[in-house]
């Protein structure tokens, strides 16, 4: 089950930076967390049904969002930081992320007493629901939020808005084709990474390093 929910972690956060690029943070953040939500409600059916088989397919799915949603979310603290405050706002979001692991992980079992063996399990697709529902609102409002930042559209945005000014303004294209062109420069391309400094890669080679030692006969052992 462990090997399960990691397995898809050794390739999945690059999805995610390609989705939070191409398709813009909120877009990504709604199928990651639709992931997770999917993944969530297997697990729980197979723990009612007392079978690991749909358990292990449960935390598999679950894993294709996990990895995405953190890039996702370091994307956006990104984008709205970046001109101040950055470095604690990632702090804040790390230790908010590994603060409530750590409170999961303490009231899990006095809920099993408590409520049942199921309890854990239903908390965490309530929790998984209220993730979705938070960024269904998100990407309902990310293009207010952003211009309320005054940070720079995504992609997602960027197609909204085009798509607005040409309801808007009919045969008068000019506005619109200047957002699709922007939104045309924000593509992804492989080769680009070997335009990439030094530092860019001693950064992949210390991530390399660390993943070598953290855990290495526990979570990713898979």
């Amino acid at each position: 089950m462990i090997a399960a929910f990691n397995l898809n972690s050794t390739w999945t956060p690059l999805i995610g930076g390609l989705l939070a690029t191409r398709l813009g943070t909120a877009l990504s953040s709604i199928i990651a967390t639709s992931l997770i939500l999917l993944g969530q409600i297997i697990l729980l059916l197979g723990d009612i049904a007392e079978d690991v088989v749909p358990m292990a397919i449960g935390l598999f799915v679950f894993g294709l969002g996990i990895s995405p949603l953190a890039v996702v979310q370091e994307s956006i603290i990104v984008r709205f930081f970046a001109s101040h405050g950055l470095g604690v706002s990632l702090a804040l979001g790390l230790i908010a992320g590994k603060g409530a692991s750590f409170a999961s992980a303490r009231v899990s079992y006095p809920l099993s007493e408590a409520y049942g063996p199921h309890a854990p399990f239903v908390v965490a697709t309530l929790l998984a629901l209220l993730s979705f529902s938070v960024n269904a609102v998100y990407l309902a409002s990310s293009a207010w939020l952003a211009r309320g930042a005054g940070v720079e559209l995504d992609a997602h945005e960027l197609e909204q808005e085009r798509r607005r000014r040409k309801i808007t303004l009919g045969e008068r294209m000019t506005p619109a084709e200047a957002v699709k062109k922007v939104a045309a420069k924000k593509a992804v391309h492989f080769m680009d990474l070997k335009r990439f400094g030094d530092i860019f890669w001693l950064y992949i080679a210390i991530n390399l390093f660390c993943g070598a030692i953290w855990s290495p006969f526990t979570h990713l052992a898979s």
